[in-house]
């Protein structure tokens, strides 16, 4: 009886459209909340800005994906993956495969961020670069110019916040959902590798972030628990912070660490391919050490 209480009422595509909906809703709560706010007086300051994105993850992520896996199956923090702890091994996966992956990574992103539409849809390419400027704009003035306690903040908020709010809905809900039911598991990561990476509204950004979404989910499904993709994610997150006040306050270069891997104009990138290699033997050796501990 016990085992027939457990199966599902509602259908797969229903329960999907169920999250969605409740995802959009708390945007345009947490949106609308985040105008009031940035009009308060010192609203448009940094902490006031850490604020909307606390309440963005929470309202539009996080809340959404534990109401549905309760409402679902009234099991939110097994259905999310929350009641697998993270072994040690998995946690020195993911540091490993961070520090391997850099030269790989930023030459996917220099390649990314400098691919040219065709001269019919320059319109276009004008209209996306323009948006992504703005963007990185933003980003650089809410991580430039901190303080260390300001710092820590931003890797609370930037780092952790928001790769629980994240992992929680993208890996937790919706790919949990699709694992769940019988189809392709490798289909099923990158279908919500490339809606992680659309979200984000980032032509110019998408192919890394959506590979750096199918990583997360490979170790989502590989350990059963969420906890691995979000100190994943908290670490790609974190980084970046912490780059930009070493940027600033000690003798490290950011635009030289962005450059590792990205040969000068007409060589071969051989450090990219290097890296790309032993992230290859790396991800095959983690899918059989990762399994084995379930």
């Amino acid at each position: 009886m016990e085992n027939q209480a457990q199966k599902p009422t509602l259908k797969f595509t229903t329960r999907m459209l169920l999250v969605f909906f409740f995802m959009f809703v708390g945007l345009l709560i947490a949106s609308a909340v985040a105008i009031v706010l940035t009009r308060v007086p010192g609203g448009s300051g940094k902490g006031m800005t850490l604020v909307v994105q606390v309440l963005q993850n929470a309202v539009a992520f996080f809340l959404p994906a534990v109401l549905c896996a309760w409402f679902f199956t009234r099991r939110p923090w097994h259905d999310l993956r929350y009641d697998v702890a993270p072994t040690w091994q998995a946690i020195l996966v993911v540091v490993l495969m961070y520090c391997v992956s850099i030269p790989a990574m930023n030459y996917l992103v220099h390649w990314n961020a400098h691919i040219s539409l065709p001269d019919s849809m320059s319109a276009l390419e004008q209209s996306l670069r323009h948006y992504e400027d703005l963007a990185q704009q933003a980003t650089d003035g809410l991580l430039r110019g901190n303080s260390l306690a300001m710092m820590i903040a931003m890797v609370l908020v930037v780092g952790v916040v928001t790769a629980v709010g994240e992992e929680t809905f993208f890996r937790g809900s919706l790919l949990g959902l699709c694992i769940d039911r019988p189809m392709n598991r490798h289909l099923a990561i990158l279908g919500v590798g490339v809606l992680f990476s659309a979200f984000h509204l980032q032509f110019f950004g998408f192919v890394p972030r959506m590979l750096l979404g199918m990583w997360l989910g490979y170790l989502m499904v590989w350990t059963r628990s969420l906890w691995v993709p979000i100190i994943a994610h908290a670490l790609n997150n974190s980084m970046v912070v912490i780059f930009y006040y070493l940027d600033e306050h000690t003798a490290m270069q950011l635009d030289a660490f962005n450059l590792i891997g990205v040969p000068a104009r007409g060589h071969f990138p051989v450090d990219a391919l290097c890296s790309a290699v032993a992230v290859i033997l790396l991800f095959v050796y983690a899918s059989r050490l990762l399994q084995r501990q379930r």
